[in-house]
């Protein structure tokens, strides 16, 4: 006997006779008392460990990691804010997690030295916080935080941790996204080290993380703007049935170059045509300032009067203000933002 089936007739009912056989007159009166279910009515699988019956994954993971508490999915929340850029938030989240290949998680790799230091072993924790490199620009940062809490700290999680309980929450999004504006910083340079030869220059890496974390700030304000007033037009970011050419722009910026890509496509006709150059630019933010001017100028040239530009950076203020006073031959202007998590 195996099953239920084997103590049931033919239409589904209890057969009783045996089951009093097998558990007794007792316990079998109380068994033959229990509803069956249709003969007709197909089995369903059950999570038992949901009150609905469901399954998910997310259940599926909590009955895994019982021990998971509320502050670790708190401390998630926080990472993945949307005040902190999503490419940091993506950085952040692989250190935590232990995915940047240091020395002393590859076995191949006899040397577990640090490349910066040539003291300690390299790990992420040594790397990103303990090395003198990553000392001295911690110091020099707007959140040189280190404190009693978080000098005893073995893991990158619990000294990230340790160093937001010393924030205020309103600066906690800026930190995360300098720390993420640090990882790069430290691990190119890292890089360039090992792989080119190149020596370290703590103050050349200081200044280009402060300079990521400067345009961070400024990309974060601008996506807080709803909406930008100019004499020129209104930038309510709806393409409307007046407008002539769509034109996209954007813009990539390493040490001090700068290039510049801007593509047009007629709304009613079917021109489609695109340019792009060199030239100089102070910072990433300047940079997608000068594709967004060189756009007006190209569509101005090419006789357009109303223009719809996309650009998935609106830099920051200022920008609105200078557009309100430069003297443009454009009559309509609308600013599109693409949504920024596309652009990673």
């Amino acid at each position: 006997m195996k099953s239920i089936a084997d103590l049931s007739n033919d239409d589904g009912s209890w057969n009783t006779d045996l089951v009093h056989d097998v558990f007794g007159v007792p316990l079998g009166d109380k068994i033959c008392k229990i509803d069956r279910l249709p003969v007709d009515h197909n089995d369903i699988l059950v999570w038992k460990e949901a009150g609905d019956g469901i399954f998910t994954v997310k259940r599926g993971f909590q009955s895994i990691h019982p021990t998971q508490d509320n502050s670790d999915s708190s401390f998630w929340k926080l990472i993945w804010n949307q005040s902190t850029h999503f490419r940091h938030s993506t950085n952040i989240w692989r250190l935590v997690s232990g995915c940047f290949p240091t020395r002393d998680r590859m076995v191949f790799v006899a040397d577990k030295a640090c490349p910066m230091c040539d003291v300690e072993n390299e790990t992420a924790l040594h790397i990103f916080w303990e090395c003198h490199c990553a000392r001295a620009i911690w110091f020099s940062s707007p959140f040189a935080c280190f404190g009693r809490n978080t000098m005893t700290m073995t893991t990158v999680k619990d000294m990230l941790q340790g160093m937001l309980t010393c924030l205020p929450n309103d600066l906690k999004g800026n930190f995360l996204n300098f720390l993420g504006s640090l990882i790069e910083g430290v691990w190119r340079a890292r890089n360039e080290l090992i792989f080119k030869g190149k020596r370290i220059n703590i103050e050349a890496v200081r200044c280009a993380i402060l300079r990521k974390y400067n345009d961070c700030l400024l990309a974060g304000e601008a996506d807080s703007t709803i909406g930008m007033s100019i004499k020129q037009a209104r930038a309510g970011g709806k393409i409307t049935s007046a407008t002539e050419v769509v034109v996209v722009c954007d813009a990539s910026w390493k040490e001090g170059e700068a290039g510049l890509a801007v593509g047009m496509m007629e709304t009613r006709g079917k021109k489609i045509c695109w340019f792009a150059k060199k030239t100089k630019a102070e910072s990433a933010a300047e940079a997608e300032i000068k594709a967004i001017r060189w756009a007006m100028d190209i569509a101005a040239k090419e006789g357009y009067a109303a223009v719809a530009i996309a650009s998935d950076a609106m830099i920051h203020y200022e920008l609105y203000h200078i557009l309100s006073w430069l003297d443009h031959p454009l009559r309509v202007l609308i600013f599109v933002r693409p949504p920024r998590q596309n652009n990673f």
